[in-house]
């Protein structure tokens, strides 16, 4: 084949797009074609797979931990509306805040001192004893509750006037303390209402059909004796 011949020949390939005859041929580095494509891999595939790995992964419901497990029966946390407790491994609502009263570090911390006049933030104890009469008022929307120091939960109770958590008053059947007043159910079945003798108990609902008893109460973990206003 002559050299006129050739060079007509390979014209016509040319023409008709024919790449075949160098089957490693990448193109230019000119963002398209063969250079394109490796440009694409770094910048696409690769984020993709970057992705995976920081992100898709990461906020995989089935791989991510679960904020609410724990370990240990002395973990605490706090919720929405109060306390939580280690529960078979899980965070679970144990006491319900009352109204001036904030979780924190997993304990319904006591209530701020009252201003001049007010019954929240007054301090119950009567003869080192708590006393429900020390939260009367007008309204007769607080009651006397049992707080721990969240910095020392071992430590002292603080009775403290409150706002009532729930509507049950003394002496009314319960199985949640967030049915009471107090926010607390006794051991034995009654809403939890404290005192320090027959007295005391009388100057909440008045009559002679009120004693003060012993009974217990589960304050966020840890079990107090104390007494409560109880039917005769």
């Amino acid at each position: 084949m002559s050299f006129l011949t050739r060079a007509a020949t390979c014209a016509v390939l040319l023409v008709a797009g024919c790449t075949e005859s160098n089957p490693y041929y990448l193109g230019e580095a000119t963002g398209q074609d063969g250079g394109g494509l490796v440009g694409d891999l770094s910048l696409a595939d690769f984020s993709t797979a970057g992705d995976l790995a920081g992100r898709d992964l990461a906020t995989s419901p089935d791989l991510a931990q679960p904020t609410s497990m724990c370990s240990s029966s002395a973990t605490r946390g706090c919720g929405s509306s109060g306390s939580l407790a280690c529960v078979s491994g899980a965070l679970v609502p144990d006491r319900t805040c009352p109204h001036a009263s904030v979780c924190t570090a997993g304990y319904c911390a006591p209530p701020p001192s009252p201003q001049f006049g007010a019954t929240v933030g007054r301090g119950c104890v009567f003869n080192n004893k708590p006393n429900p009469g020390a939260c009367s008022s007008i309204t007769n929307d607080a009651s006397c509750q049992p707080f721990l120091d969240p910095t020392n939960p071992s430590g002292p109770v603080r009775w403290t006037c409150d706002t009532n958590v729930g509507a049950g008053g003394m002496g009314v059947a319960c199985t949640s303390g967030a049915t009471c007043s107090t926010g607390f159910c006794g051991s034995n079945g009654t809403c939890f209402m404290p005192c320090e003798g027959d007295a005391s108990c009388f100057s909440v609902l008045g009559g002679n059909s009120w004693k003060c008893q012993g009974v217990s109460v589960v304050v966020e973990g840890r079990t107090l004796q104390t007494k409560s206003c109880i039917a005769k």
